[in-house]
């Protein structure tokens, strides 16, 4: 992940706290040195801390998801300060539970942070949840839900934030067939969901919204498994975070089967990029990424 001049990147497998306790390292984009290696004061084999991790400003989060300060497999977060390196604070859901896998994905955005607990059983098993947390105090602020969340919904596989919108994915959500998938967005002041993002053209096993990513008033979900150009050729879709509409639909112009077009997004501003980990252009899985100019006027149509 990046934001401004320092990156952060995550090595889950690193053996600091004993077999795959895991860390992260910060980068100084201006000098491309190593600024800091980040590691949890209670690192313990098997945490996995380095899963995820995410930037903003002087803040970084890790995800740590195989954490047990909850039962096996609970999992946990920690914000570490980005200019000295220290860890600040450890998350934790007020609820969680064995095997609920929070902080397998995680987001930042100013003073607020997002973390994903996919196998959370709120709604049925493995239906899945989502918290937001005050970065400044580490206390949680709400626990997000979907109106009609379900059994293996997966609902906070991916999580997004940008400003005063959260987004979460659901790729187990079943409203245009199994697993074809889907998204929410909620308001970050009050917690509420304020939409139910679905593709125009949803299918069974597309997996919208294993990645989800949102930028100002763009948000940008994958579908992996969408068929347009063969089997698992994959597909990406823009949306207004504000009316929760469709703005466009994303497709590379030499999609072929197995691409996987949509297993990662990312958007800044008006550009999005689109990962293709099943692209053969150098060989079999070699992958290939593709970058997207958009611009979206004020009614949310594409210029």
């Amino acid at each position: 992940a990046i934001s401004g001049d320092t990156a952060i990147v995550g090595a889950y497998q690193d053996g600091d706290n004993g077999s795959s306790s895991g860390s992260a390292y910060l980068f100084d984009l201006s000098t491309w040195q190593q600024i800091a290696k980040l590691l949890p004061t209670d690192g313990a084999p098997g945490d996995f801390f380095g899963i995820s991790v995410a930037i903003s400003g002087s803040m970084a989060i890790v995800g740590a998801y195989q954490d047990d300060d909850n039962g096996p497999d609970s999992g946990s977060a920690y914000l570490f300060d980005v200019v000295t390196g220290q860890q600040i604070a450890k998350l934790l859901p007020s609820d969680g539970a064995s095997g609920d896998a929070f902080g397998t994905s995680v987001a930042i955005s100013g003073g607020t942070a997002i973390v994903g607990a996919w196998r959370d059983d709120d709604n049925g098993s493995q239906s899945g949840s989502a918290y937001l947390f005050d970065v400044t105090s580490g206390q949680q602020i709400a626990k997000l839900l979907p109106s009609d969340g379900a059994s293996d919904d997966v609902f906070g596989l991916s999580v997004a934030i940008s400003a005063n919108a959260a987004m979460v994915g659901a790729p187990g959500d079943g409203d245009n067939g199994s697993g074809s998938g889907s998204a929410y967005l909620f308001d970050v002041v009050t917690g509420q969901q304020i939409a139910k993002l679905l593709p125009s053209d949803g299918a069974s096993s597309d997996w919208f919204g294993i990645p989800v990513a949102i930028s100002e008033s763009t948000a940008i979900v994958g579908a992996y498994g969408d068929d347009d150009n063969g089997s698992s050729s994959g597909s990406a879709y823009l949306f207004d975070v504000v009316t929760g509409q469709q703005i466009a639909k994303l497709l590379p112009s030499d999609g072929a089967s197995d691409d996987t077009f949509g297993i990662s997004v990312a958007i800044s501003g008006g550009i999005a990029i689109v990962g293709a980990e099943g692209d053969a252009d150098n060989g079999p899985y070699t992958g290939s990424a593709y970058v997207f100019d958009f611009d979206c006027n004020a009614n949310g149509i594409l210029d």
